[in-house]
């Protein structure tokens, strides 16, 4: 096998976006004359006043926005959940530049370890992937989803990953020696290998 591919799990996304499911149907219930509102209002005021006012267009439209924003958000995790280790024999690319933006490319050469590591957020042990680089290329200095825990050594939260972190270890080490082996560099320049 010479890729990997690790994403993070869907769950929490879409347990955002139904819960965002209330928020979508107040706006769109508040837009559509608030038959379920007014029932709630009458049942909480006992006046005949309006209980609407200005300011609750302006929260149904917040809902709405908001709202269907959370679900978009979390469908698109759902079908297209995010890459958050890719490994392949040109390189280990790194999710760590944001939600919506590509990869950070992190050539074998400039990796010198990759191990497992626990980090401790506020009294939670959380594990990690940590990658530690000669020096940090493309990689941000406030990576999204990881953190510096050393000058060259990035730690990538692997809690809500689909592929457990002590294979991904495995397969990262054998892919990068797959890469870096004095075989494939020959052939890379073209050169054969004589047996």
């Amino acid at each position: 096998m010479n890729t990997l591919r690790v994403r993070k799990k869907p769950w929490l996304p879409f347990g955002v976006a139904l819960l965002a499911l209330p928020l979508v149907a107040v706006a769109f219930d508040f837009f559509t004359g608030a038959r379920l509102l007014s029932r709630i209002g009458e049942v909480v005021y006992t006046s005949d006043v309006d209980p609407f006012e200005l300011r609750d267009a302006f929260w149904a439209s917040l809902f709405a926005v908001g709202g269907g924003l959370m679900i978009v958000w979390g469908l698109r995790e759902l079908l297209f959940p995010q890459t958050v280790v890719r490994a392949g024999l040109d390189s280990l690319r790194l999710g760590v530049r944001g939600p919506l933006r590509g990869p950070s490319a992190v050539p074998w050469d400039d990796i010198e370890d990759v191990y497992a590591l626990t980090l401790d957020i506020e009294g939670l042990e959380i594990p990690a992937l940590a990658v530690a680089v000669v020096k940090r290329g493309e990689l941000t200095d406030h990576p999204w989803g990881a953190r510096w825990v050393a000058e060259h050594t990035l730690a990538l939260d692997a809690a809500n990953w689909d592929v457990p972190l002590d294979e991904v270890i495995s397969q990262v080490a054998t892919i990068r020696r797959a890469a870096l082996s004095p075989a494939r560099s020959e052939s890379d320049r073209g050169w054969s290998v004589e047996p």
